[in-house]
């Protein structure tokens, strides 16, 4: 039989608006006391959203029907990202930024979804090859600042009207887990409808920690994240079910090492 303990404690989520305030969410934690997951999960309150709230403080573009993003031009040349995936993107802010961001894990900010017709899309429309911002890129810094708090409060607050982001493309691989009777040994950081579920650390004695023994060239390392579990994409909440109810299961990790 399992038990869940729960403990709450605060954290910020925002929706991304060059007027947008700043705004507390709570988080909560709960933790499988045998045999499976240690998770923390983020549940955002308060009117500015971020992926994973339930509605959209200022609705810059109407819930129905929203209009599709002008067909993309020819890819042209131009600034590449590096061999490591990093690249620098310079924004005028002109309108609604339109990027979610997925901050369950506040050292690890990644770019959750682009809202059409925004700033963020019209860049995307005439960018280089290899320079679109997309979902799974982690935002490195923002006008030379790192940090993740102080990164959401440039996004969210600055009065600067352009913002140079640093950003870097994800890679994927995956893995094969066997709790073997015992626990999965991660301890995540996510929110329940998030589609990503954040990696703080990998805790001896558990299924990664065996895997990463095995396995040097494919570690499952801290702010790594899961994007899937046995190939099926879906909330966090799904994933987390999926991950306790099975023994021996793949994840797909996201990671930008």
């Amino acid at each position: 039989l399992k038990t869940l303990q729960l403990k709450y404690h605060s954290n910020a989520c925002k929706r991304l608006s060059p007027w947008a305030g700043a705004s507390l969410g709570k988080m909560f934690s709960c933790c499988v006391s045998e045999a499976d997951v240690t998770k923390e999960v983020e549940l955002p309150m308060g009117p500015v959203v971020n992926v994973g709230d339930e509605k959209p403080a200022t609705p810059a573009i109407p819930s129905k029907e929203a209009p599709a993003d002008p067909a993309p031009a020819p890819a042209k040349d131009g600034p590449a990202p590096d061999a490591d995936g990093k690249f620098t993107v310079e924004l005028k802010k002109t309108g609604v930024l339109g990027i979610g961001i997925e901050s369950a894990d506040a050292e690890c900010l990644v770019v959750s979804d682009i809202q059409p017709g925004s700033i963020v899309a019209e860049y995307n429309r005439t960018a280089a090859t290899g320079m679109a911002i997309a979902p799974c890129d982690r935002i490195l810094s923002v006008n030379g600042i790192a940090g993740g708090k102080e990164i959401m409060t440039i996004l969210t607050g600055s009065s600067d009207s352009v913002l140079k982001l640093q950003l870097q493309h994800c890679k994927e691989f995956e893995v094969k887990l066997d709790k073997n009777g015992g626990t999965l040994g991660l301890n995540l950081a996510l929110k329940e409808k998030s589609t990503l579920i954040g990696i703080r650390d990998v805790e001896p004695g558990g299924a990664a920690f065996a895997w990463n023994e095995q396995n040097a060239a494919k570690k499952i390392r801290s702010h790594d994240k899961i994007a899937a579990v046995d190939g099926t994409k879906g909330t966090a909440k799904d994933m987390i079910a999926q991950m306790k109810e099975k023994g021996t299961f793949s994840l797909t990790i996201v990671t930008w090492g």
